[in-house]
């Protein structure tokens, strides 16, 4: 049952003062298998039928019941491909028509005519760079899935849509027909508890870029601004620009990046940034914290690869990365070797290897409310090596990163992250890190 609506299960359990409750069931063995039977609803049926047997005929709490339990059968993620798809696999791809809709599907009223006036729609090529086919290429429906997934994934689109059609072509031949409707673009959020507020537009121009800005107050009046483009030139390289200012702080960045998505087994960053810091800190030679101005420059730059076993119904994947950054003082305290030592000049390269293994199954109304969310389960092994050339000395770095989660019997789902590493220096740990975090829901 999910966490919702637990107070109607109560309200009927006081109502039917003789309904028992539910017992604790053993799941069978097969079951037991990690995620095997995620979002299992064992508990949630046999409380059901409790309840709905003692209240045979009150019509009232039967509507009650129906909307107070869901049976969400968990499915495989990805999805199995549709049908329609597979029934065309391997024939060549002819005609790829585009059909794009506004804000409102309608136009029957005035305010829905103006919402589609000032808001445009989007550009042909945004959509075109989505898609993972093209004109004379053979269908394959993996890649029909996820470009149709990457399209629903973009903030500034609502639904989108890949039908298969016949073509007037020969028999080996078929169309293709992309559905979008766009998504309202302008967002704007309240932030109560740190008395801020931001307004964005996902959708500049129609190309699908998002600008931001932020006001909040924080020891002061501050602001922040963001403008990102996704997806330069279908390389799936998305671009940022980031300003942030508070009496406290000032940032400056600039970020490219590109993340393991779809078929890309190749992913990367690269990152500029000038910060500067004004805190009250504990420094060497001290007894009382006293304010302190820092600047300093930071860039950074990491490459990596993936190597990807897809099985039926689980994805594993090796991941191999490699990267480099440096740190430079600008403005900052009297340091020595032993003194001050977060205000170091430092070069640091690491390399990691690490291996996953997951499933994802399908639930609702676990983290949100209305979307179909998908719930991974599985594991992860993450082993980072490096060496860090210090302004007074170096050392080697070395850190261990477990992750598992899945179904534990009848209590639920956990997840849980174990981190271990740090420096090694004088034969001994320095900035060590050791990181348990659990979490857990209830089936």
């Amino acid at each position: 049952m999910p966490l919702r609506k637990y107070w109607i299960v109560l309200l009927l359990l006081g109502r039917g003062c003789q309904v028992p409750w539910a017992s604790a069931q053993i799941l069978p063995e097969h079951e037991e298998a990690l995620g095997h039977k995620f979002g299992s609803s064992l508990l949630s049926e046999d409380l059901e039928q409790q309840l709905r047997s003692f209240f045979t005929h009150d019509f009232l709490v039967q509507k009650l019941l129906d909307w107070a339990f869901i049976r969400s059968q968990p499915t495989p993620y990805p999805p199995v491909m549709p049908t329609p798809f597979v029934a065309y696999e391997g024939k060549r791809i002819g005609r790829i028509q585009l059909h794009k809709q506004g804000v409102c599907s309608t136009k029957d009223g005035w305010w829905e005519w103006l919402l589609n006036k000032i808001t445009p729609l989007t550009k042909d090529w945004v959509i075109w760079d989505q898609l993972y086919f093209a004109v004379g290429d053979r269908l394959v429906a993996q890649r029909l899935v996820q470009s149709e997934q990457r399209l629903n994934q973009l903030p500034f689109i609502k639904k989108a849509q890949i039908k298969v059609q016949e073509s007037t072509e020969p028999d080996d031949t078929v169309d293709l027909q992309v559905n979008t409707q766009d998504q309202l673009p302008i967002t704007l959020r309240l932030n109560c508890t740190e008395l801020g507020a931001s307004v964005g537009y996902n959708n500049l121009l129609g190309w699908g870029h998002t600008l931001q800005g932020q006001l909040l107050y924080k020891q002061g009046l501050g602001y922040a601004a963001m403008y990102r483009a996704p997806n330069l030139g279908r390389s799936g390289i998305t671009s940022a620009l980031q300003y942030l200012y508070t009496p406290e702080q000032e940032i400056r960045c600039f970020r490219a990046f590109r993340k393991f998505d779809g078929q890309a087994s190749y992913a990367g960053a690269v990152a500029v940034s000038y910060t500067r810091r004004k805190k009250r800190r504990l420094l060497a030679g001290h007894t009382h914290p006293g304010p302190i101005s820092c600047s300093f420059c930071y860039w950074d730059g990491w490459l990596g690869r993936t190597f990807r076993r897809d099985e039926e119904d689980s994805q594993g994947q090796l991941v191999v990365t490699g990267g480099l950054s440096q740190q430079h003082f600008i403005q900052r305290p009297e340091v020595a070797p032993n003194t001050n030592r977060s205000f170091h000049h430092a070069v640091f390269g690491a390399g990691s290897v690490g291996f996953t293994h997951k499933k994802y199954y399908e639930d609702q109304l676990v983290y949100g409310v209305g979307d179909t969310e998908y719930i991974p389960y599985g594991g992860k092994l993450n082993l980072t090596g490096g060496y860090q050339i210090g302004e007074f000395v170096n050392r080697p770095y070395l850190r261990l990163d477990l992750a598992q989660g899945g179904q534990l019997r009848s209590l639920g789902h956990w997840y849980g992250v174990v981190n271990v590493g740090g420096f090694w220096q004088a034969k001994a740990v320095e900035q060590g890190i050791f990181k348990l975090h659990l979490h857990c829901f209830t089936p």
